[in-house]
């Protein structure tokens, strides 16, 4: 069903000083922030049993809204999850948690947990009662000016990502433990964030990013044991657009060591410059032309009708 109903677009939450800006739907209503809350006993919290997805809103415009909601929705399908509302009505509660505060610059995102089991503590996840919530916060860069202007330094973890037969990669889930040791791990070693290898040394993604190498003229990004992307997609087409071949494939290690140029792609951050991994440099040590290009091509993309979803804030 439609929420449209039920949506009292003059009724905003007040704001409170001192707290980040952004609302919430939680339990069935809109409500500040802060007050949003996920029980001790919901399986998203007690299992990690939930998924999500994050839409931008940039300048008053949802970026790529529909691919985010298709994902979101695939995931929900695989995990048999259900929501109070259809995808209308999805898209109704989101684009009023940019509306009601005011954000035009903002990341919007929509969570839905296996929720609560009956009284009886049923370990059947059939008889959860699913949960769903959607809040919005200011858009920020994962990463600072000074890693875009000059790259991002990179480690590959000594320990594998959570193979695909185990956990698959498509649904967008919490399950980050493999990313948390692996940050710890760059972080110690002094790189600015860690990608993940497979269980045969070929690179997978980082921990809300996917990566690129180009070399002898084409682009490659990997393409199993990975979440599909929204922005990878976008860079694809983006290739496209450029007359970049491109293509989804393996990549290994030493083919990130040895690329002409190497990037990688995030709704929080853009097209980013990979210039050293494991301490060795690459690409000369600067974001090249192809990533600069790309980027630049990327923001422009995001103030074209084609490309974006108006938010209407009444004035």
């Amino acid at each position: 069903m439609s929420v449209a109903a039920d949506l009292n677009r003059d009724n905003a939450p007040p704001a409170i000083a001192g707290e980040i800006p952004g609302i919430a739907w939680a339990n069935g209503e809109f409500c500040p922030l802060s007050e949003a809350k996920v029980s001790l006993l919901d399986w998203g919290f007690v299992r990690g049993d939930c998924t999500y997805d994050v839409v931008s809103v940039f300048k008053g415009a949802f970026f790529r809204l529909d691919d985010h909601v298709d994902r979101f929705l695939s995931s929900m399908e695989k995990l048999q999850l259900t929501m109070p509302f259809d995808r209308d009505g999805l898209i109704e509660v989101m684009t009023e948690c940019a509306r009601r505060p005011g954000l035009r610059d903002a990341f919007v995102k929509m969570v839905c947990t296996r929720g609560l089991q009956p009284p009886t503590f049923s370990r059947n996840p059939r008889d959860a009662l699913n949960q769903m919530f959607v809040y919005s916060v200011p858009y920020t860069f994962f990463l600072t000016e000074e890693q875009r202007e000059r790259g991002m330094h990179l480690l590959v973890a000594s320990r594998p990502r959570v193979p695909p037969e185990c956990v698959d990669p498509t649904i967008k889930n919490y399950n980050r433990l493999d990313f948390v040791s692996g940050i710890f791990e760059a972080y110690d070693a002094g790189a600015d964030q860690v990608i993940l290898p497979d269980m045969h040394g070929n690179i997978t993604e980082g921990l809300g990013f996917n990566v690129f190498v180009v070399k002898d003229g084409r682009a490659t990004t990997p393409g199993d044991g990975v979440l599909e992307g929204v922005t990878r997609k976008v860079v694809l087409e983006l290739c496209e657009e450029i007359a970049l071949p491109a293509a989804l494939g393996t990549v290994s290690i030493d083919d990130l060591l040895t690329a002409d140029e190497a990037f990688l792609c995030s709704t929080a951050g853009g097209v980013v410059g990979i210039t050293e991994v494991n301490g060795r440099t690459i690409a000369n040590g600067m974001p090249r032309e192809t990533t600069r290009r790309l980027d630049d091509l990327y923001w422009t993309k995001h103030e074209e009708p084609a490309w974006i979803t108006r938010i209407d804030y009444g004035g």
